[in-house]
């Protein structure tokens, strides 16, 4: 349990520094099926 947990921790400080772990927030408040995809996840009409 040991190993995996520093391993993961090794991964996610390696991805974070390469790529980042979230998102921007300009993506998160369009929302990621749209600004990654180009898509909408669901069509609601409110």
């Amino acid at each position: 349990m040991a190993y995996s947990s520093v391993m993961t921790f090794i991964i996610l400080f390696v991805i974070k520094l390469l790529t980042g772990l979230r998102p921007h927030v300009n993506d998160e408040i369009i929302g990621l099926d749209e600004s990654q995809h180009g898509e909408k996840a669901y069509n609601l009409h409110i």
